[in-house]
């Protein structure tokens, strides 16, 4: 069925009376935000990697460090022990990678992780373990792959089915596995499916995101490593997850997903440039032509002393001769080189000439003077490869690695400057808190829930 969307505009009620309706819309804002931004930090640990941000970068000794920290702590508050340091930060990592780096990756799948880092309760991704646990049936091993069951064997199964060991199958929660409709049909093949399905979980708690949460909960206790943002927050709370986090989460797993695709894109670049330069540099920077671009490597530390001794010092950076200064260089070159009168005077007034024709297209006459020195004739004088043209080309590559960086930054949310935009979706939805929108009087009416404010510096859940 089509459904389709529509873009409406809130209007805030300005009465005094009621101010406290845009009080609660901006401390939701603020509490979404900051709930985002704790999440995305926690992420940023659990992924143990350098990363930076506007402010510099946060080396990965740092983050290891800061893992370890709340790792060690969590072990402490859940009473689990063991593991190395570097044992522990291999299965963050992994469980960094299950909810952000998967190929099946995504905000909306990402909400049955938080279950496990925050909840002491939580059952999460455990449930294959809990079955693995259980006995097997003794008919098990005598369930053929394809041959017909035997049907003393099929009779030992469907006895099973009314021990407590097979209730215990009987009752699990979530949606019922193949066999359980094929029992209840009296199927002679069910037990030849349980069998597989069984096999399916023990392969899933060897292996895999099952795995990983099984030893960071109960082999070494690291899990829940936090706790929840906002629900200890709100008051009246009774469960220990909101979906005002589950909406932060989420957010907060979107933006991750968003900025490792940015930090590939700006990696797969910085590496593309670093190696064309080293391609470009490789090719022509060899032999009489190198010799030639040291002359002018020369000139480029004469001209920053000369700019320096102006009153224009340009400190650690380097002065590089650029494409711009290079302007008209192939006209300039061209005639200098058919010109019978080489000598200074007569390249000079070439210079005047090409400016003047050229106006703002001409390149740096300084540059251009101290080519037409004699003993800097070398550098442009033969038929060879034009080594201005390749400096000009390599500097500007140069400086092009410099500036692009090997991963994008880092940018946090921020409720004023980075702002991340709270959800809420329509009556009816389970994932996040409903709105309620309604035809008042000709007009369109909308109840929102809303975190407002409250004196102890908590919040109450209200609709507004």
């Amino acid at each position: 069925m089509p459904v389709r969307s529509l873009k409406l505009k809130i209007v805030v009620p300005r009465h005094p009376s009621e101010l406290e309706k845009a009080q609660a819309l901006w401390s939701t804002h603020r509490l979404v935000n900051e709930a985002v931004s704790f999440y995305e930090q926690k992420l940023l640990l659990l992924r143990g990697e350098t990363y930076s941000t506007s402010d510099g970068s946060v080396p990965q000794d740092e983050v290891r460090r800061q893992l370890l920290e709340q790792a060690r702590e969590a072990q402490a508050r859940n009473g689990g022990s063991g593991g190395s340091d570097d044992e522990i930060v291999r299965l963050c990592r992994s469980l960094y990678e299950a909810i952000v780096l998967a190929d099946d990756a995504n905000a909306q799948l990402a909400n049955a992780f938080l279950g496990p880092l925050t909840d002491p309760n939580s059952a999460g991704f455990l449930e294959a373990f809990n079955k693995v646990d259980r006995p097997a049936p003794s008919w098990l091993d005598q369930v053929p792959a394809s041959d017909p069951i035997d049907p003393a064997v099929l009779a030992e199964a469907n006895a099973w089915l009314d021990t407590d060991a097979g209730r215990a199958w009987l009752v699990d929660t979530g949606a019922p596995p193949r066999w359980r409709s094929l029992a209840a049909k009296q199927d002679p093949i069910w037990p030849r499916e349980f069998a597989r399905k069984l096999g399916e979980l023990r392969k899933e708690a060897a292996s895999g995101t099952s795995a990983i949460i099984k030893a960071l909960k109960r082999d070494f206790g690291v899990l829940p490593l936090f706790q929840p943002s906002l629900a200890p927050r709100i008051l009246g709370s009774r469960s220990s997850l909101t979906p005002w986090d589950r909406l932060a989460f989420r957010l907060a797993v979107g933006h991750l997903l968003s900025w490792e695709s940015w930090c590939t894109r700006a990696r797969d670049e910085h590496t593309a440039r670093v190696q064309r330069l080293e391609q470009f540099s490789s090719a022509h920077l060899k032999g009489d032509l190198a010799t030639k671009v040291s002359t002018l490597r020369e000139y480029e530390r004469a001209r920053k002393e000369q700019i320096a001794q102006l009153g224009l010092p340009m400190g650690e950076r380097d002065f590089l001769i650029t494409v711009r200064m290079t302007r008209g260089w192939d006209d300039l070159r061209e005639k200098w080189r058919r010109s019978g009168d080489k000598g200074q005077e007569a390249l000079h007034a070439i210079i005047a000439t090409e400016q003047t024709r050229k106006r703002g297209r001409f390149g740096d006459p300084d540059l251009f003077r101290w080519l037409a020195r004699p003993e800097n004739h070398h550098v442009w004088a033969d038929g060879h490869a034009d080594a201005v043209g390749v400096l000009a080309r390599v500097n500007a590559m140069e400086r092009l690695v410099e500036r692009s960086r090997d991963t994008a930054l880092m940018t946090l949310p921020d409720p004023v400057a980075h702002p991340r935009s709270a959800q809420w979706e329509a009556e009816g939805g389970s994932n996040l808190r409903n709105y309620q929108l309604e035809a008042v009087g000709g007009e369109l009416q909308i109840t929102l829930p809303l975190l407002k404010a409250a004196d102890d510096g908590r919040c109450i859940d209200t609709p507004l």
